[in-house]
């Protein structure tokens, strides 16, 4: 029985895969580094309204910007709920800085890239408590928060659409951790400038340090 209910599990991860393929091949995401330790990938986008950063940086509506997308694959995986603990934290939060450098280095290099202006995340928060908690979480690597323009708009589909997204990739790397609160959540736009990305992941810093 066992055999069979893995074999089902096997099956319906490569059925999500495959999906999850389809869609970032039609909106653009793709990987900017081989790595198995970088747990991001990048859309190139448009802002879709003007915000201005703390360091003085500021985008305007229609500028290109990089937004970062979950590399579900290559998230820590967590076996029991036990382990989503400090050791779990400690493997993500390198994994972060490792991925933050690499693409400082792609930034460094590539001229197609040079318009540049800053780097967006979209958090979907569930609760009040999560939202406090993982927005400090975020500005300990950099990144500030700005308001997520379409995020009352989008319709009723688009939103159980992204949320049944997210929860089979979720139960396709990490089912463990999948609960319910996937289905609740709003957005919430991070940023951090080019700039800023070039002061705490360059080149520079590293060589300064060393």
């Amino acid at each position: 029985m066992s055999r069979v209910i893995e074999e089902r599990r096997t099956w319906v991860s490569r059925a999500i895969f495959a999906l999850d393929r389809h869609l970032r091949k039609q909106q653009g995401i793709y990987e900017y580094s081989t790595s198995p330790e970088c747990i991001f990938r990048v859309q190139e986008a448009r802002a879709e309204v003007d915000v201005n950063l703390c360091d003085g940086t500021r985008v305007l509506a229609g500028d290109r910007t990089l937004r970062l997308h979950l590399w579900n694959e290559h998230m820590p995986r967590v076996k029991t709920r036990a382990e989503a603990g400090i050791g779990w934290g400690r493997r993500a939060s390198s994994a972060i800085d490792d991925s933050l450098r690499q693409l400082a280095r792609c930034l460094h290099v590539r001229e197609d890239w040079r318009d540049i202006l800053a780097i967006c995340a979209d958090l979907r928060l569930s609760s009040a408590q999560e939202s406090a908690r993982l927005l400090r979480i975020v500005t300990h690597y950099g990144f500030e928060t700005a308001a997520a323009p379409n995020a009352r708009h989008a319709n009723a589909l688009q939103r159980i659409g992204a949320h049944l997204h997210a929860a089979m990739l979720v139960l396709a790397t990490n089912p463990t951790t999948l609960s319910g609160a996937v289905f609740r959540r709003e957005s919430m736009l991070i940023y951090m400038s080019r700039a800023a990305l070039e002061r705490r992941y360059g080149e520079d810093r590293r060589n300064r340090h060393a």
